[in-house]
């Protein structure tokens, strides 16, 4: 998707682990690599396997967690 003329790779999962934030920086750079431009990265997810989010911010990938209210 684009927004503000930012484009950004969006990735909506129920559970995300290690290798689904490795498998979007290569989608990204991928992207990059064709169009020139880097995009956002960013995995829209309900559960977060352990250690994720240090490899996410290592690595350049937004975690947004989905918060159900109960």
């Amino acid at each position: 998707m684009i927004r503000d003329r930012e484009p950004i790779l969006l990735e909506i999962k129920s559970r995300v682990g290690r290798g689904d934030v490795y498998e979007l920086n290569r989608i990204g750079e991928l992207y990059k690599k064709i169009t020139g431009v880097k995009p956002r990265l960013a995995i829209l997810a309900g559960f977060i396997d352990r250690g994720v989010r240090e490899l996410a911010e290592r690595l350049g990938v937004e975690i947004i967690p989905i918060i159900t209210p109960i």
